[in-house]
């Protein structure tokens, strides 16, 4: 008996206990990583992968990883994932407020944290920010999103392989050129990864919970409108 009722969860939710796992594991790291970074135990790395990507500037390669960058601003993030997950949306408008609301949460989150780690940008960056480093903003809103593209194209079984691979080659493109253009240290994009796939694992976990709850909820008020009526409940 439990045997069954253990396979029918797993079957029917496994995308709701897949997002908790990967939530909290995610978490877990990040904790991990960013108790590290208080302490200033990743400085030594952070400064020989920053020398190293210095030593590889070009003209060519700065501008090319300037438009990269660009894809990791959300004024261009939010529509880029709109147009991609459209296939996705159709019949589903839910699932663009899901896709909204992480890319406007997610920037308050990082807003929050780089405010309590106050880690500063490397000292001659190529483009100028006020903003304190950890975790990169742009490199978060990136693995957010496509986290969630991810979720929703397995979710509706439309190329998930696709959305993935893509997702995680573009997040990783916008993490190389925060460091190549001196805008980051290694350990914030790093921070970055972890913080975007904790937030958007754990909001594709609720969005799965509060759709089997509101499901469930419908299905008792149909059956008890059938009791009222003298017709069988039907489940």
């Amino acid at each position: 008996m439990w045997g069954r009722l253990l396979q029918k969860v797993l079957r029917d939710h496994w995308l709701m206990l897949l997002g908790s796992v990967i939530c909290l594991a995610f978490a877990f790291a990040f904790a991990e990583f960013g108790s590290d970074v208080l302490e200033g135990d990743h400085k030594g790395m952070d400064s020989a992968v920053r020398e190293w990507m210095r030593s590889q500037h070009t003209e060519l390669g700065h501008r090319i990883f300037v438009v990269v960058s660009h894809f990791g601003d959300r004024v261009v993030l939010i529509p880029l994932a709109l147009i991609v997950g459209w296939p996705l949306f159709r019949g589903h408008k839910s699932w663009i407020v899901l896709m909204l609301f992480v890319g406007l949460a997610s920037a308050e989150l990082v807003s929050v944290l780089k405010q309590g780690f106050e880690v500063l940008r490397p000292p001659i960056g190529l483009q100028h920010s006020k903003s304190f480093a950890f975790p990169s903003g742009h490199t978060t809103a990136t693995a957010t999103f496509a986290a969630v593209l991810g979720y929703l194209s397995m979710r509706r079984e439309i190329a998930p392989i696709a959305y993935v691979v893509g997702g995680t080659i573009l997040t990783l493109l916008v993490a190389v050129s925060r460091m190549y253009l001196d805008m980051h240290w290694a350990s914030d994009v790093i921070g970055g990864i972890l913080i975007g796939s904790t937030f958007a694992a754990g909001c594709c976990a609720m969005f799965e919970w509060l759709t089997l709850a509101f499901t469930t909820i419908r299905r008792r008020r149909f059956a008890s409108s059938q009791t009222v009526r003298g017709e069988p409940a039907t489940r």
